[in-house]
């Protein structure tokens, strides 16, 4: 493999909002996060594997802007990775309280999770004493702050609008506001509570998605995540099924050689999900009944329906 899609870096879980829809759980009290020795071990791994073209690292948390080695890791992706954009996936809040944090960070693009579940979120005491993320009139401070500044650094912004249907309203004005602004992702869920609070039998994901099979997709594709454990996954986070090894780890190369030939990593970003099981249940009516089990459940998040493949002995990854 030659290029890779995305590199994403799961920094830290810490972060000053407590919003009831993260699967991560993060919040102020957490404090896993990577070492900056974890961090340069996974740089080390994208060279071994003689990756020429990477499109843009992801950087996230939690708050990534709270995690100390912010500053380092950007600068090492881009002495090694000279072309690669940069983006920091952020809640705003402290470019909204130090706007230098603009300057010393100098990322490509800024992904702003902006919605109304954050109103409701807890922050640190003290905080700004009026709604940033979003207003009464279904405006944002916020988004209006980094608007301003992306005039002056040059830099790409978007959102990622995490709601459920009872704000079709709030969205349909925030979206007429900022549409022609900037880039706008709407996340249909139904939020389903913080990480603790759910049953085993999920894999950790914060979700309860309503959509339909046909719109499940993988999100990473071509891509690799390093996760707070300090190891290289190959598909999104929450499910453990394609984890590679440590950053740093002898077999980090090898075993993501073998990840990229396997049939689920290849076909569903390519495909989707409802394609790929129709194709198996016309290929091998061995696992048409799995199948069929599978389709009637309702998937957590992005990653269920892969664990589902694989624990009805489907795919093996």
């Amino acid at each position: 493999m030659k290029s890779l899609n995305s590199v994403v870096f799961q920094v830290t879980r810490k972060c000053n909002l407590t919003c009831p829809h993260c699967f991560f759980c993060a919040g102020p009290s957490k404090r896993e996060e990577l070492t900056l020795r974890q961090a340069t071990a996974a740089l080390n791994d994208l060279r071994s594997l003689g990756i020429k073209k990477i499109d843009k690292f992801i950087i996230t948390g939690g708050e990534p802007t709270l995690w100390p080695f912010l500053s380092e890791l950007i600068g090492s992706i881009r002495k090694l990775f000279s072309k690669a954009k940069i983006r920091i996936d952020t809640n705003g809040v402290n470019f909204f309280i130090n706007p230098g944090l603009f300057d010393k960070l100098g990322a490509d693009i800024y992904n702003i999770s902006i919605d109304s579940f954050h109103n409701k979120a807890s922050v640190a005491k003290n905080f700004l004493d009026r709604d940033i993320f979003l207003n009464k009139n279904c405006s944002s401070p916020l988004v209006d702050f980094f608007i301003k500044n992306q005039v002056r650094f040059g830099f790409g912004l978007s959102a990622r609008w995490t709601s459920n249907r009872r704000d079709d309203q709030i969205f349909s004005n925030f979206f007429k506001e900022y549409s022609k602004k900037i880039n706008i992702e709407r996340k249909l869920v139904t939020a389903t509570g913080r990480g603790r609070s759910l049953p085993a039998t999920s894999t950790g994901s914060g979700y309860l998605i309503g959509e339909r099979p046909e719109n499940f997709t993988c999100l990473m594709g071509d891509s690799l995540l390093l996760a707070l454990d300090g190891c290289w996954y190959g598909c999104y986070h929450p499910a453990s099924l394609t984890k590679l090894d440590k950053a740093g780890g002898s077999h980090v190369v090898d075993k993501f050689k073998k990840l990229v030939k396997s049939p689920l990593y290849g076909d569903l970003p390519r495909l989707g999900l409802l394609n790929v099981l129709n194709n198996i249940a016309k290929n091998k009516p061995e696992h048409r009944l799995a199948i069929k089990k599978i389709l009637a459940r309702k998937y957590w998040y992005r990653c269920q329906p892969c664990e589902d493949l694989c624990k009805e002995k489907v795919f093996k990854l």
